[in-house]
């Protein structure tokens, strides 16, 4: 079995998962994949790529892989060598996965790595079964962190979160209400198991916000780690403003939650009908190599999906070059 030990944090988005890994990473010293432009911590996404690549059945299959994720942010971020990975073949995705981290501790003469474990293993049990399973055989040892908000803060940030749905959630805002209620419900019935079967660590938000310094040590504790910085200095990955954020949400959205969290069968169920009807996407980024080479049209592409802290953090660089 192997000697690394990965730190695994689960989290609903929203929750405080960048922020949780940005710490892991800066004050603990902790490998993973980071960037400014994915606000410190990258996301893996290791759900939806087994789910698209599964097992290399065959040689073509795994060329073809190899050289669409050779240049995704995610295998540079973690200093992966496409050359090591054609002299050592993968058997599926996981194994590829687990190898890039292993090989990008060791470079970092490093015994540990992190990474945010997918949503997408909320809905989906039989890949995650697949995924606590090989990680399980692997190492000797896995250790599990969860992060959970309170709903209102969750879903004021929810409801103004970047990215490609930005502009969805605002022309429909009840389709917003039921979706951010089943995402927070569904994912934290399933964390919550998950961290009682792996006897993981269990964090609150405003916990770390409120007690920052005896949190840290909670989490120094648990991990049995040294401690080399006070605090993270990546963006904030915050979805709106201070001067935006209001005390409390209306009464329609607590009410669809109440709903929502009495039936948990229906969350499951919106999110199952809400994923067969939306267009499929992979998830990878390639934000370091348009910001290199596409940058104007990088720039627009951030406009549209409301990414105002990406495109100030390009135009500082541009200013300072």
């Amino acid at each position: 079995m192997n000697d690394i030990t990965p730190i695994i944090f689960l989290g609903a988005p929203r929750n405080g998962t960048t922020w949780l890994g940005n710490i892991l990473n800066e004050v603990f010293g902790i490998p993973t994949a980071v960037h400014p432009l994915h606000y410190g911590l990258h996301e893996s996404k290791t759900c939806k790529h087994y789910k698209k690549w599964g097992k290399f059945l065959d040689t073509d299959t795994y060329i073809e892989f190899l050289e669409a994720y050779g240049s995704c942010d995610y295998f540079q971020l973690a200093k992966g060598d496409k050359l090591y990975f054609y002299e050592n073949p993968q058997q599926d995705f996981l194994d590829f996965y687990f190898e890039l981290m292993d090989q990008f501790a060791k470079k970092l003469d490093s015994t540990i790595w992190c990474t945010k474990l997918d949503p997408d293993y909320y809905i989906h049990p039989k890949e995650l079964s697949i995924f606590l399973e090989k990680i399980n055989e692997r190492y000797r040892a896995v250790k599990f962190v969860g992060i959970k908000r309170k709903y209102n803060a969750y879903f004021q940030s929810y409801l103004k979160m970047n990215g490609r749905s930005f502009k969805q959630r605002q022309k429909l805002p009840f389709l917003g209400y039921w979706l951010a209620a089943a995402r927070y419900e569904t994912y934290y019935l399933a964390i919550d198991k998950i961290l009682a079967n792996q006897n993981g660590l269990h964090l609150t938000f405003e916990n770390l916000n409120e007690n920052y310094e005896l949190t840290i040590e909670q989490i120094k504790l648990f991990l049995g780690t040294k401690r080399l910085k006070l605090k993270t200095t990546a963006p904030a990955n915050t979805s709106f403003h201070k001067q935006n954020r209001r005390k409390g949400i209306s009464r329609l959205p607590k009410i669809i939650h109440k709903l929502v969290a009495s039936f948990p069968f229906t969350a499951i169920l919106i999110l199952q009908v809400y994923e067969k009807l939306k267009p499929t996407r992979l998830n990878i980024y390639r934000r370091l190599l348009k910001a290199k080479y596409f940058r104007a049209e990088f720039i627009n592409e951030l406009k549209q999906s409301n990414d105002l802290i990406l495109i100030d953090y390009l135009n500082k660089q541009d200013k300072d070059f």
